[in-house]
């Protein structure tokens, strides 16, 4: 019996209930979309239809790719006893792009080290978009770009918290990071 592929879920390579074998060789042409979690390991998961267990994605597949972002990933050859492994080959939608974290300071530049643990990689900081921050303040920055998964992501300062362990700086990171607002409109 021939299955056909689902609309939208791509291809359908094997029944839920199978198991895969060392034989089965997925071809590398086939893509497949989906949300992609990222654990604080940097290793990043995909749930397809198609597949019993999430497609795993190792951190030098991921490709910039971020958790909670939209991905199209391609699989790898399967290997007996492992997880069907894939890689990242295109983010189709960014879900978020700010994070709280400590600016740091090192050899004259800066970057953001993000409080979110499933951010596996530091936030560069040029200084000309550091604003009025200083190494060691809390504050809450933006990626604004991200071309070469082999360099880490650029970005600016939005806002500066405070003081990195201050319980306000603390306290308004929290809140930017779960994407609400620490102000009232007027």
């Amino acid at each position: 019996m021939k299955q056909e592929p689902r609309k939208g879920k791509g291809p359908l390579t094997r029944p839920r209930h199978s198991s895969p074998t060392h034989k089965e060789k997925p071809a590398n042409s086939q893509k497949y979309e989906g949300v992609i979690a990222i654990t604080s390991r940097g290793v990043g998961y995909v749930a397809v239809d198609a597949f019993e267990e999430d497609i795993e994605i190792e951190n030098e597949k991921l490709h910039t790719a971020l958790s909670g972002d939209r991905v199209r990933i391609s699989l790898l050859p399967l290997r007996r006893d492992m997880r069907q492994q894939g890689v990242v080959e295109e983010v189709l939608d960014r879900v978020k792009i700010g994070f709280a974290g400590v600016l740091e300071e090192e050899a004259g530049n800066f970057f953001l080290v993000p409080d979110d643990r499933k951010m596996y990689v530091h936030i560069a900081i040029p200084k000309e978009h550091a604003g009025k921050a200083t190494a060691g303040d809390k504050v809450f920055a933006e990626i604004t770009s991200w071309d070469d998964p082999k360099k880490s992501p650029r970005g600016k300062v939005i806002s500066v918290l405070g003081r990195k362990g201050e319980n306000n700086a603390e306290m308004a990171a929290i809140v930017l990071e779960k994407g609400f607002a620490t102000s009232f409109p007027d």
